[in-house]
């Protein structure tokens, strides 16, 4: 009975500790995505009043995560919006794309309109640069980390500092 109770005990911890890190790791990404805004410029059209940033799929964790940092911080002197969108070709006036993990096989679909709308496509699954994606989150030595493809922000005519590639993993297409 005694052993019962302690292996209740340690696969409850356990447990509580996966959902603990993931929500760790969510605030860690949307940090990443609003110090991404530093090292990347938009182009002159693409200036809108708010910064938007709209997430695709189902991540409740990073939505909290970036609708308590907009109500604390701005980009470019612009109050930070975060939106949801249910399909893809929704997305149109936005500023950066988080594409949640399962949703990132709907990319290549619509890659030339995102592109078109100089929009910073970000995803949670790795290797997604090759799907068209700008950064990727990754984890690396059992930390959050990202990878880069510059080629992609390029068709995406975004201008990235050279900052932005030394801090992530370059991927070349």
């Amino acid at each position: 009975m005694l052993r019962l109770r302690f292996s209740i005990l340690l696969i409850a911890g356990l447990f509580i500790t996966i959902i603990e890190n993931k929500a760790q790791d969510e605030k860690f990404k949307s940090i990443f995505i609003y110090n991404f805004t530093k090292l990347i410029e938009w182009p002159a059209d693409k200036q809108y009043s708010e910064f938007i940033i709209t997430i695709y799929g189902n991540n409740p964790g990073i939505m909290t995560e970036l609708q308590s940092l907009a109500t604390k911080m701005k980009v470019a002197n612009k109050q930070i919006v975060i939106k949801q969108a249910i399909v893809l070709s929704q997305v149109t006036n936005s500023n950066i794309l988080f594409i949640c993990k399962e949703k990132t096989a709907d990319l290549p679909g619509y890659l030339d309109d995102l592109e078109k709308n100089h929009i910073l496509v970000i995803s949670d699954k790795p290797y997604a640069c090759d799907l068209g994606s700008c950064i990727n989150f990754i984890n690396k030595s059992g930390s959050l980390a990202f990878e880069i493809c510059p080629q992609n922000l390029e068709k995406s005519g975004l201008i990235y500092s050279n900052q932005l590639l030394s801090l992530g993993t370059v991927v070349k297409k």
